[in-house]
């Protein structure tokens, strides 16, 4: 999987030999669904796994691009929507745990205030 930033995002892997790219606007659309479709589980999904899973499911459908298509399809990637859903899902993992790293890199660098003493 090749995931890139910059000039702007963009979410790449080949499966079975098949390319599949999610990137431009149909990448920012995913990002805005996924964020809203977030909030909106948010109280009733409280594990942030699950909450996160079914965000991508969720943003896909808000976005109209989500045919159906059955657990075989999804579980062997054989539709460009299921192969899409599933790029979808390992991008945002991945930046994920990148924010991660970058949090906990950033309080590792932080020094750690004492407190002084009033007085004297």
């Amino acid at each position: 999987m090749k995931i890139t930033e910059k000039p702007e995002w963009r979410f790449e892997h080949t499966y079975n030999g098949q390319l599949t790219v999610l990137e431009g606007a149909e990448l920012s659309r995913l990002f805005l669904e996924f964020i809203k479709a977030s909030e909106e589980l948010s109280e009733p999904y409280p594990d942030p796994n699950e909450r996160f899973v079914l965000a991508v499911f969720l943003a896909f459908k808000n976005a109209n691009w989500l045919e159906p298509f059955t657990a075989e399809e999804l579980t062997n990637l054989t539709t460009a929507n299921a192969r899409k859903v599933d790029l979808f899902l390992r991008g945002m993992v991945h930046i994920a745990k990148e924010g991660q790293k970058s949090k906990k890199q950033d309080s590792e660098s932080t020094p750690k205030k004492t407190p002084r003493r009033k007085g004297n």
